[in-house]
Formats: C-alpha cells, sequence, structure tokens
C-alpha cells in the first residue's frame, strides 16, 4: 500500500501532540482524510470517525493516573475497521498495518483495534491502553 507523502509529512506534529489524524485508504493508497488541533475531548474526537472508511488513526490519549493523580497522556494508534466499510478496505487496512506504522514512525503507539464507536468511549479506551503499557 502505499502511504502518500502528507502522512508522513504530517506525522511529527501528530506525535507531538499537537495535532490529531485520521488517515483514511482510498483507491488502495492512505491518504489524509482529516487533521485537526487537538484539543477536542476525546469522545468528540472518536465522534468525528468516518462510519464507512477503514482509518489508521492516531491521537494522544489523556487520562488521570488512579496510583498517584498525575495527568498522563499516551499516543494511540486505532485500526478503525467500521462495519459501513468495505471488505476489500477492511483487508487491507489489517494486512498492511505494520508496512504503514514503519513507514511513518508510528511503532510506539499503543493499538487499539475498533469497528464501532460504543467500543471507544472514554473508560473503555483508558482501560483497553492502561492494560497494554501497565508493567506487571
Amino acid at each position: 500500500m502505499k502511504v502518500q507523502q502528507e502522512c508522513i509529512d504530517e506525522f511529527p506534529l501528530i506525535q507531538k501532540g499537537v495535532n490529531q489524524a485520521i488517515y483514511a485508504i482510498e483507491n488502495e493508497q492512505l491518504v489524509v482524510h482529516t487533521i485537526e488541533e487537538a484539543g477536542n475531548s476525546w469522545d468528540e474526537f472518536v465522534h468525528s470517525f468516518p462510519e464507512d472508511k477503514c482509518c489508521h488513526i492516531f491521537s494522544h490519549f489523556h487520562y488521570i493516573s488512579s496510583t498517584d493523580n498525575v495527568e498522563r497522556s499516551k499516543f494511540v494508534h486505532v485500526l478503525w475497521a467500521p462495519s459501513k466499510a468495505s471488505k476489500k478496505d477492511k483487508m487491507q487496512i489489517t494486512f498492511f498495518a505494520q508496512q504503514v506504522l514503519t513507514e511513518i514512525g508510528a511503532l510506539g503507539a499503543a493499538r487499539i483495534e475498533a469497528g464501532n464507536k460504543a467500543s471507544l468511549d472514554y473508560a473503555s479506551t483508558q482501560e483497553r491502553i492502561l492494560r497494554r503499557v501497565t508493567v506487571k
């Protein structure tokens, strides 16, 4: 899968938490669907996810640590495959996920797979992220 240069160029600002982005599959390549300044709540950002396109979505997830009450942030990659997306796009987004992450430099992001917005509510997302990053 070809990754549009704009996706690569914009990624450093996303990693730093300045922006958050939705990269979609169009014509067998990854293109910028939307880029917006970070600052919306998690639930507002999730509400903007497209219902009919598979996407790689990148943002910082902000939360308060339950152990020390300190505000923290985790860089998150959502592999978005909604039910209304085509089967071909679902196969492509899954098959090429590692290649895309390598090409844009997002290998350190906490990965979450989702297909509906209800599964990405704030509490569920926080639990899934903390389960991945907690050292036992």
